[in-house]
């Protein structure tokens, strides 16, 4: 749901953005790693969050009888932490006139998913088998996409790695209290915590998200969605990154 619904909102916004700096001639690489930082800082706290709490966030959306699938959510977590990184890259290149790269990848890419998870469920014969084979696919997704990317748009991967750092850092903040009450109950529980401890779960999460960005100098920091959210607190103070 997060990668379908959230990311293709942000897709439909970046696209046009980063093919409007293009005409610009503004510079694209610091535009698109911060983009990659912005959505790294939302999606792997929000991936961290839904693995530890597989279980609880099954049972509201879709009641008890999805229970069985509680094991595969941190699998598929996990593809889409991977996806989070690189899902910006379609766009930017769309944007520099490109086209013929993102058909390339696609044209290659999902024909080796598709057979990788196909392959997976005969031999193995298990959605687990299946979800991990997702993930192996991201993971040769990304290398390709970012070798892609480069031939159109040369890859700054010191400012990308160091920006991916602060989220990592976010999201390790963000899920500190998180992750000490669903291992005090248990991460391979069978039962869903009680509704107020989700709650408190889920509180915790988003403040402790929020104060990691500002006391980390994260980009989002200064966004102005995310600034509008914080006023009541004040403007946070040094809240920049230096590029």
């Amino acid at each position: 749901l997060f990668h379908r619904d959230l990311m293709s909102a942000i897709r439909n916004v970046s696209y046009p953005a980063f093919a409007q700096a293009n005409r610009d001639r503004s510079e694209l690489e610091p535009m698109y790693i911060t983009s990659v930082a912005h959505v790294t800082a939302l999606a792997w706290p929000f991936y961290g969050f839904a693995s530890l709490y597989a279980l609880e966030i099954l049972r509201l959306l879709f009641g008890p009888q999805w229970d069985a699938a509680a094991p595969l959510v941190p699998v598929f977590c996990l593809a889409g932490a991977l996806a989070a990184t690189s899902s910006l890259i379609a766009s930017i290149i769309l944007a520099v006139g490109r086209v013929d790269l993102v058909t390339w990848v696609e044209l290659v890419f999902q024909p080796f998913r598709a057979a990788l998870i196909v392959i997976a469920a005969l031999v193995f014969k298990s959605m687990m088998a299946c979800a991990i084979a997702l993930v192996l696919a991201f993971l040769i997704h990304l290398p390709l996409l970012y070798v892609v990317k480069g031939k159109c748009l040369p890859n700054d991967y010191r400012s990308l790695f160091r920006r991916l750092a602060a989220s990592i850092a976010v999201a390790l903040v963000a899920l500190i209290i998180p992750a000490t009450i669903a291992i005090d109950a248990g991460l391979q529980r069978s039962q869903a915590v009680a509704p107020v401890v989700f709650l408190l779960a889920a509180l915790s999460c988003a403040f402790s998200w929020a104060l990691a960005l500002i006391l980390l100098r994260h980009p989002l920091a200064m966004d102005p969605a995310f600034l509008r959210l914080t006023k009541r607190w004040g403007r946070p103070r040094d809240a920049g990154c230096d590029a």
